[in-house]
């Protein structure tokens, strides 16, 4: 019953084990030997206007690493760098000089503030399948929240022209429907329209181990972009790499699997020393296999990112 969605086409995945429900062990073993074998399949991705690896400005670096009260994941900090870079006040010409942002899971609405310190927003949307007591802040005026699923995503599809997700994909069983949904609006609307999305790439599983549903490796990524159809243009970040992973899976796996602290939950300028090491270390590299994230870009209705002005110069 776990493979039937192998024959959707509404899923990036192979199967329903849903890691975010409670597994028993031979679940355990089954969701980490079928992501792994998905992992391995060979695919060609389709067109993609561009395809490279972000490396975050030290300023940028500097600037997360001073806003984190506690210490946070390297794929967590590698995308909030990757938040934190986009140049929002040359994709808002792109989109008449403003944004009226939609987030799919989106949680305590963190990356609606994240985007709105940095973009200056209209409006803010957040839609999550959970309600979370941080949606009443007083201060968020041009905030709003819907307590729904994101299979219903099309009819709070209305006038927006940011869509994004942060960490959320990899947990939805229909990840491809909803891209196709977004993909309807933004072709029908004529406007000119951007989504980015932000999710675990397939080295992750040996870093999460047991994390939602999927990570994308090629595979995943392929049908993420054929979701988006033919009239969209594809831009994809690499985040992370060898280093990055490798600082998780010693300091945050291993002691989890164990069951005694890691470097995670010791001093915050020890963890955040060594994980500015490692992440310098991946952007020295011109490699961009083994992410630890993937970053997805795409609009619709709309000219060519200049690759140069998608992030902040120093």
């Amino acid at each position: 019953m776990y493979l039937w969605i192998m024959f959707s086409k509404n899923s990036s995945s192979f199967h329903v084990i849903n890691s975010d429900h409670p597994l028993g062990s031979f679940n355990k073993i089954l969701y980490l030997v079928v992501n792994s074998l998905i992992s391995l399949i060979p695919t060609k991705l389709p067109k993609l206007e561009l395809f490279t690896k972000f490396r975050p400005a030290d300023s940028v670096i500097a600037d997360v690493r001073q806003s984190e009260v506690v210490p946070v994941s390297p794929g967590r900090f590698l995308s909030n760098a990757f938040w934190d870079s986009l140049n929002y006040d040359y994709l808002k010409e792109l989109h008449n000089g403003s944004f009226r942002v939609i987030e799919i899971g989106c949680g305590t609405g963190r990356y609606g503030h994240r985007i709105a310190r940095l973009a200056d927003i209209e409006s803010y949307e957040g839609l999550d399948l959970y309600y979370h007591s941080e949606w009443n802040q007083e201060e968020m005026k041009n905030f709003q929240f819907h307590q729904d699923t994101y299979a219903n995503i099309s009819k709070y599809l209305l006038h927006q022209n940011l869509i994004v997700t942060q960490s959320a994909l990899e947990h939805f069983e229909s990840d491809v429907l909803l891209l196709k949904q977004i993909s309807t609006y933004a072709t029908e609307s004529g406007r000119p329209i951007m989504s980015i999305h932000l999710f675990p790439s397939a080295t992750s599983l040996y870093t999460f181990l047991w994390h939602g549903i999927r990570q994308y490796g090629r595979l995943q990524l392929a049908r993420l972009v054929r979701a988006n159809g033919d009239k969209s243009t594809n831009y994809v970040f690499s985040l992370g790499g060898i280093a990055i992973n490798f600082f998780h899976f010693v300091t945050i796996t291993i002691p989890q699997v164990v069951k005694k602290q890691g470097l995670l939950s010791k001093q915050r300028e020890i963890y955040f020393d060594s994980l500015v090491e490692a992440l310098k270390m991946d952007s020295s590299s011109q490699s961009k296999r083994f992410p630890a994230f993937t970053a997805l870009i795409t609009t619709w209705n709309q000219p060519k990112i200049d690759p140069y002005f998608l992030f902040r110069q120093e």
